[in-house]
């Protein structure tokens, strides 16, 4: 089998706790666990010229993470104060104006992934907030990819209708959790306020052509899988003992794409990526140390 390989494009965030910094943001959780799978992902972002950027740059080459489309810009590197509920449950306060709104724009790089066999690209809504949006469309217009990933990853004040068109208009493969569907639904309109969750996916089908498959999450009560004109399959969630559920949705994006692009059966995609997700939240950070 031809290794997965796909272009990473978004933020990469310093996740500020009470009592620690860990690098994160979810393109790159997605990209480091992707490598872990067995696949290949370059990082499109940008880092400061601050004391961040460099432990960000080593961390993403320590887990085999292309970084050479990580560019250097005169914004501070992306920042995040994250909040834990006594459940686990985060809460973020996104800093705006970072390196990773400010994305530059490469003509050649639509040629570049391709040449290079990145034929896959993943993308989700917060590095659309800024300048960076110019760069992600060059991408859609121009680039040849054989599947585009959306994890939208809605975060309050950090999406719009265009951010969230991107996504709906261009995806072939799309993950939703059930927290954010409502805030989907109400910007995008495929669906009525009080319409059931259960509608969604025939919804989504029927407004988005080139869609292909829908990942509909619901944390511990697991996730289904939806394929155009097929019959859904759902998974319960693995068996853990909550730490923290930060990256667990990017990780759970990254073991199901790469099975899915490895041609696996879907029952064994979506197990794959319940484990994943069930391994990131026993522990504290989004890509654990193994």
């Amino acid at each position: 089998m031809k290794q997965p390989a796909v272009l990473v494009f978004g933020e990469i965030i310093w996740d500020v706790y009470p009592d620690k910094s860990c690098i994160g943001g979810a393109p790159l959780n997605f990209a480091a666990h992707f490598v872990r799978e067995g696949g290949s992902a370059a990082l499109l972002s940008a880092v400061g010229k601050d004391d961040l950027a460099a432990p960000a740059l080593a961390f993403l080459t320590k887990n085999g993470v292309d970084t050479r489309f990580v560019s250097a810009v005169d914004y501070p590197t992306g920042r995040c104060d994250v909040t834990l509920s006594e459940a686990g449950i985060p809460s973020y306060f996104v800093v705006s104006d970072v390196a990773y709104d400010h994305i530059p724009v490469d003509e050649t790089l639509p040629d570049v992934a391709e040449r290079e066999g990145y034929h896959v690209l993943y993308f989700g809504t917060l590095a659309q907030r800024g300048e960076s949006r110019r760069a992600l469309e060059l991408l859609l217009q121009k680039g040849r990819f054989d599947h585009i990933y959306c994890d939208v990853n809605l975060r309050p004040g950090c999406y719009d209708a265009g951010s969230v068109a991107n996504c709906l208009e261009n995806a072939t493969l799309l993950k939703i959790s059930d927290e954010e569907e409502p805030l989907l639904r109400q910007v995008a309109g495929y669906l009525p306020a009080d319409a059931s969750l259960e509608d969604v996916p025939a919804a989504l089908f029927a407004e988005y052509w080139q869609l292909e498959a829908v990942v509909l999450t619901r944390g511990d009560q697991g996730a289904t899988l939806y394929r155009r004109g097929c019959t859904p399959l759902s998974v319960p969630a693995a068996p853990a003992k909550v730490v923290s559920t930060v990256g667990a949705g990017d990780s759970f994006s990254a073991a199901w794409l790469y099975h899915y692009l490895g041609e696996d059966d879907y029952l064994t995609c979506m197990e794959a990526a319940a484990k994943r997700a069930a391994y990131v939240i026993e522990h504290a950070e989004a890509v654990p140390e193994e």
